[in-house]
């Protein structure tokens, strides 16, 4: 029977507990090998002081045998080498092979396994163990740790003192001699730290160890601190007797008297294997999944890992929270419980969203839900994804409020097992885009039927610019409360007894109150119409009034965290304030349930805390530090706290790091100072903290460029990777040092060469903020020489300040079309314009070098640009003549072709209509990145020539992104001979959540119309069939109604 104790083994229930349900972590010793040897026989596992007499032998001459491991390790490694005695030391475990009884560990799920052997029989005995619950992940120093969260079904294995695997590292060696235990945390402190985290809520079993080794006698006490609050633990030596038990037991440790195969044998009796926790979904029951599976099929472990812990199945059974409607109606939305007990109000946009998103076939689709921060997309989005998977749609969804990572290399096989089409909701699309846009992709390539709906906040999705291969077929934005939805609300309040201070008004007044907000955030809203008070007020009040202090504090510290948008662990927790879970479930779950939650983080395999919003959690920030230096002793405390080998402490820290943020936030440089030292000293990536000084001294009034070349230089020296945001940072710094009002001239083209190389030689051209640097220098060195005219006309001179202004202009011309609408790049060619245009000699060197050599393309555009845009007819006449000029030397010139496209479509797109389309046409080529030439060529041929070619250059520029620019942006209006917009007429065609169609006549064509660009009448109220005027204009996907009125 489960549980039943056998022989002298008297494990405690808790314990026995806690390994069934996969939560405890195994630490072994040198006797946990013990007995194992190669196959052949030949070779055996070592205890410590046979290794010493080995080392004694082979490096000593015999000598000093008797003396420690340790000992004799220092006089080997100062009589040979550390890589010897690691090469040796190889030698003597590699092939040592793991025993029967050890694989049995891959039949339990471990939060971890932490070893101070350096052999490899753990890691055997699970590559030896096909059914083993979980696959074995190694971490020998700081670093190996950020994959975990990548790995599937993965168990932890700590080598605390190295592995032979990494024998030929002696940067981190083995812990074998006197001076590497002295040094025992360089390169493994933040490993160290993970573990020490763990065991503060997790039972640790010591198996193999002598207790009196004092090595690990220094981290079990380390684990004293608080062990009241702690998890019981237990130690396994069959020398133990009850003098050991009685000791051990005042620190909360059972000392049981068993070999380590006995220990395994008895937890192998006593647990069943029906009973254990499973890491995989192979050998368990698929649950309300089993009735998406084909006959037969099961989901493989990597996509059960990920269906465990990245994205998680939505259907009506789903175990939900107990339901809190007062909680709810003041933030805490990231729960099923208001959504299955139908807390919230019906909203319009979910109505839209769910009658569209009934489809057929096999392609893709991507459906977005834009909202400002508080609107309410989290509830909106989770109504969405429940009603899917309710009887009215009977849909396979998944939802995801963190990272799609990984869901890319299951998606297919998902559809493989169930084929049905997948609904992947995922909230907060934006925290990690990059797997979003991997996610979107593969379902693309692949030809998976995936629908995803996603929520972003709209000032997050407007600042891409169309970075991402994200191209939405239906795009919803969540507005103002509606009349119906506020009365719907109000129902809602009354019937749960949330009313708060509405209590006292009527039902009309109290959905007057909630109308009268509607331009506020919803969440705003409700806690200022339910306290009666502004919502900083309340939050103070409430933060305020949180007792005991310790719970505020803690309260505090999840706050400043979550703000940042980043899974608050709670080890973090732990080691910022000291309470882990469990004195947090004890002590504060109370006083903090309200304000705070608490969940399981799939990334970081531990629990994480949350406020209800990030946006409360700034508000309560800021008014809890007012004062800088609140402030940064705040931030500095969060800091020298994480640990940077989980993606969610390093996201916070480069978040909190930010250089340019940190110059505005603290005028007191030495604040700022505290804050950069904090996170040097908790090992911080060291590249990254430099290139924050760096910015800091760029931008705060105080800095120094020379501090930031001296910052920067030590963030190239630590930088691992390649590094190309830190190569741009020293190419701004050096253009600020050139800039600098005392440089000498020299050295400050030596400034400027040197960063123009920097940008050059790392690749940054490749990039928009690259090219933007690049140009900015090239600017700085031609304004400099045409100021001087060439320095006094000397040849050489001018020959230097042409080459600059045609290398600029060149950049700029390049970058607009593979960036389009850049803004940074457009004010650098308006800054060309008007330095030139203040130096005529500027000019007259450009006419000189163009008489000399018109086969150069980047003097003609140059020089033609200039013309162009000074608008008087006779230089615009001279451009034309100097363009077609150049096109005969290159007829081939994508910049040049289109430079005079754009000057004759001025000039009049309708008579040189024919001469534009030839011209466009050879502005680029099918697939390449001239974006803007494309673009313009698409508007001209839909409505002055051939409209299967328009459509064939649209399909083009959406088959992915247009760096830069929203697909949505409008431009090139129509225009009369006027120059005035002109208006069109259609009618209705088609009605689909926030856009439609419009049947034009006078084009011949159906009109793309957007619910932002009604200018009159109610869009809930149009009909199909419904007349319109408007303008029309064009985005990268086509032509669109402007400024629409009924």
């Amino acid at each position: 029977m489960e549980g039943t104790m056998s022989g002298k083994i008297e494990l405690s229930p808790r314990i026995i507990e806690q390994i069934r349900e996969g939560k405890a972590i195994l630490f072994l010793g040198a006797g946990a090998s013990y007995g194992c040897t190669s196959a052949d026989g030949e070779k055996k596992a070592l205890t410590g002081l046979q290794l010493g007499q080995a080392l004694a032998d082979k490096f000593l001459g015999g000598n000093r045998r008797s003396e420690s491991l340790a000992k004799i390790a220092d006089y080997a490694t100062v009589d040979s080498s550390i890589l010897d005695v690691q090469t040796f030391i190889k030698g003597v475990f590699e092939s040592i092979d793991p025993l029967e009884f050890h694989k049995l560990i891959p039949r339990f799920k471990w939060r971890a396994i932490v070893t101070t052997n350096y052999d490899r029989v753990i890691e055997k005995a699970y590559e030896k163990s096909p059914t083993r619950m979980q696959n074995p992940f190694v971490i020998i120093q700081d670093g190996d740790m950020r994959a975990l969260e990548d790995a599937a079904n993965a168990v932890p294995i700590f080598k605390i003192h190295g592995c032979i695997s990494r024998a030929s590292d002696t940067n981190v060696p083995l812990i074998i001699a006197n001076e590497q235990y002295a040094k025992y945390r360089n390169g493994r402190g933040r490993l160290i730290d993970a573990f020490t985290e763990m065991a503060k809520d997790h039972p640790v079993i010591f198996c193999g160890y002598e207790i009196a080794d004092p090595h690990i006698a220094q981290i079990m006490f380390s684990l004293e601190n608080g062990f009241q609050d702690r998890p019981s633990y237990a130690a396994i030596n069959p020398r133990f007797d009850s003098h050991d038990s009685r000791y051990w037991s005042r620190y909360k440790l059972e000392a049981i008297s068993a070999t380590f195969e006995e220990f395994l044998t008895h937890i192998d009796g006593a647990i069943t294997p029906a009973s254990r926790v499973l890491g995989s979904m192979l050998t368990r029951e698929a649950g309300p999944l089993s009735k998406w599976l084909k006959p037969g099929l099961t989901p493989s472990q990597n996509l059960a890992a990920i269906m465990g812990g990245r994205i998680v199945h939505v259907h009506q059974e789903m175990m939900v929270e107990n339901p809190n409607p007062l909680n709810f109606y003041r933030g805490d939305s990231a729960t099923w419980a208001p959504i299955s007990n139908d807390f919230d109000f019906g909203r319009a946009v979910t109505t839209q969203m769910l009658a569209n998103l009934k489809v057929s076939g096999n392609d893709p689709k991507f459906v977005l839900l834009k909202g400002h921060a508080g609107s309410g997309k989290s509830v909106a989005l989770r109504r969405t994804a429940w009603e899917l998977s309710g009887p009215s749609f009977n849909s396979l969804v998944f939802f995801c409020d963190t990272s799609l990572k990984g869901v890319k290399d299951v998606i297919e096989e998902l559809f493989e097992i169930t084929s049905e089409r997948i609904f992947i909701v995922v909230d907060n699309a934006l925290f990690d885009a990059v797997n979003l846009n991997d996610c979107y992709v593969a379902a693309k390539r692949k030809g998976v039927p995936v629908t995803f709906v996603v929520a972003v906040r709209t000032n997050e999705w407007n600042s891409t610019n169309g970075t991402m291969k994200l191209i939405p077929a239906e795009e919803y934005t969540l507005g103002d409360l509606s009349q119906d939805e506020a009365e719907m609300l109000c129902l809602l309040l009354e019937e749960h007894n949330c009313l708060g201070e509405l209590k006292h008004l009527s039902h009309g007044e109290r959905i007057q109150t909630l109308m009268s907000d509607h331009e506020r955030q919803l969440l705003v809203t409700l806690h200022e119409a339910t306290y009666g008070a502004d919502l900083r007020k309340i939050l103070r009040d409430e933060y305020r009034n949180i007792t005991p202090l310790e719970a505020q504090v803690l309260y505090l510290d999840i706050c400043s965290l979550h703000r940042l948008n980043v899974p608050v662990r709670a080890g973090l927790v732990s080691r910022m304030s000291g309470t882990n879970f469990i004195q947090f479930e004890e002590r504060f779950f109370s006083p903090l349930e309200k304000v705070v939650s608490a969940y399981s983080d799939w990334r970081s395999k531990d629990f994480a805390y949350k406020t209800r919003h990030t946006e409360i959690a700034q508000i309560v920030f800021d008014e809890a530090f007012p004062l800088p230096i609140d402030k940064a002793n705040q931030l500095a405390r969060i800091l020298s706290s994480l640990n940077s080998d989980y993606s969610s402490d390093a996201e916070a820290a480069s978040r909190i790091l930010k250089g340019r943020v940190i110059a505005d936030e603290f005028a007191d440089r030495s604040l700022a100072e505290r804050i950069f030292e904090a996170a040097e000293q908790a090992g911080i990536d060291q590249s990254f903290v430099y290139q924050q000084r760096a910015l800091f001294e760029l931008k705060h009034p105080g800095g120094s460029a020379v501090r930031a070349l001296k910052f920067i230089d030590l963030a190239l020296g630590a930088i691992k990777g390649a590094g190309g945001s830190i190569h741009h940072t020293k190419a701004v710094v050096l253009r600020d040092l050139a800039r600098a009002e005392d440089v000498d001239s020299a050295l400050a083209v030596r400034y400027q060469e040197n960063a123009l190389a920097e940008l050059k030689d790392n690749g940054l051209l490749k990039t928009s903020y690259g090219v933007v640097t690049y140009c900015e220098v090239l600017i700085d060195q031609v304004k400099v020489r045409v100021e001087r005219g060439g320095q006094s006309g000397h040849p050489l001179s001018e020959e230097v300040a042409v080459r600059k202004m045609s290398e600029l202009e060149r950049n700029i011309s390049e970058g607009l079309q593979r960036w389009p609408d850049d803004s940074y790049l457009v004010n650098l060619r308006s800054a060309l314009f008007t330095i030139m245009n203040e130096h005529p000699q500027a000019l007259l060197m450009l006419r000189k070098a163009f008489i000399k050599t018109p086969a150069n393309e980047f003097v003609a555009l140059r020089l033609s640009r200039q013309l162009m845009d000074s608008e008087n007819p006779v230089s615009v006449l001279e451009a034309k003549e100097i363009l077609r000029t150049a096109i005969k030397q290159n007829a081939n010139s994508k910049a040049l072709n289109f430079q005079l496209a754009r000057l004759l479509i001025r000039e009049s797109e309708i008579a040189n209509a024919a001469e534009i389309s030839k011209l466009l046409r050879r502005s680029y080529t099918d697939g390449d990145t001239h974006f803007e030439a494309q673009f313009v060529s698409a508007r001209h041929e839909f409505l002055y020539g051939s409209r299967e070619r328009a459509n064939q250059i649209y399909t083009q520029l959406n088959s992915g992104p247009v760096p830069n620019v929203s697909p949505t942006e409008k431009r090139g209006m129509v225009r009369n001979e006027e120059g005035l917009p002109h208006f069109f007429e259609g009618t209705i065609k088609t009605l689909k959540g926030d856009y439609g169609f419009v049947d034009c006549a006078s084009l011949g064509a159906v009109i793309f119309l957007t619910r932002s660009e009604m200018k009159s009448g109610s869009w809930t109220h149009l009909r199909l069939g419904d007349s319109l005027k408007f303008k029309v204009a064009f985005s990268y996907r086509g032509p669109c109604c402007v400024d629409a009125l009924v």
